[in-house]
C-alpha cells in the first residue's frame, strides 16, 4: 500500500468535487486552499507547499509586527531612521566590507532589541494598567538593554570612524 493511502485524513470535506484535508493523523492541520488540488497531505508534504505556506505567514506576521511597533513607538521610528541612514554611512566610513555589514549589524541589532522591549511594554500594560513594582523592573531591564546595545553600537561605530581616521 502507498504511503498516500496510510496517511487517510481525519476531516475531509468536498469543495467543488475536490476531497480538501483539514487535518490528517501524520501532520496536523492541514490549508485548504493549498491542500484542494491533492488527495492528502502527505502528497502536500511532499512538494513542501506547507514548508513554504509557512514560510509565507512568517513573513507575513513580521511585516504586520513591524508595521505595528512603527505606528505605535517613537524609538521604533527612530530606530528606523538611524538605520537608514547606517547603510550609506557604513560603506563611507568602514574600511572593509566586513566593517561596513559589522556597523549595519549593530545598528540593526539596536533596532532588535528595541522591538523585544516594545513588545515586553505592550505586553506589561496590556496586563495591568496599575503601578506595579515587579512590571516596572521588567520595563527597566527591557531598557537597560537597549541602552546597552546602544552603547555597544556607539562602540562600533567610534572604533571604525578612527579606524578610517587613522587613529588606531
Amino acid at each position: 500500500m502507498p504511503v498516500s493511502e496510510r496517511i487517510v485524513p481525519k476531516q475531509t470535506m468536498t469543495v467543488r468535487g475536490k476531497v480538501i484535508a483539514l487535518q490528517c493523523r501524520r501532520f496536523g492541520p492541514c490549508f485548504p486552499k493549498i491542500v484542494s488540488g491533492y488527495r492528502d497531505c502527505y502528497e502536500l508534504r511532499k512538494k513542501g507547499a506547507l514548508e513554504l505556506l509557512r514560510f509565507w505567514r512568517a513573513i507575513i506576521n513580521s511585516c504586520s509586527g513591524l508595521i505595528v511597533a512603527v505606528r505605535s513607538d517613537q524609538a521604533i521610528r527612530e530606530e528606523l531612521v538611524a538605520l537608514a541612514l547606517a547603510l550609506p554611512a557604513a560603506w563611507l566610513i568602514g574600511s572593509t566590507v566586513m566593517r561596513a555589514v559589522e556597523l549595519i549589524a549593530a545598528v540593526a541589532a539596536v533596532l532588535a532589541v528595541e522591538l523585544l522591549n516594545t513588545a515586553i511594554e505592550k505586553l506589561a500594560d496590556r496586563l495591568t494598567t496599575d503601578r506595579d513594582q515587579q512590571i516596572k523592573r521588567v520595563k527597566d531591564m527591557g531598557s537597560a538593554a537597549v541602552g546597552v546595545t546602544l552603547l555597544t553600537a556607539g562602540l562600533f561605530w567610534l572604533f571604525a570612524i578612527a579606524e578610517r581616521m587613522g587613529v588606531i
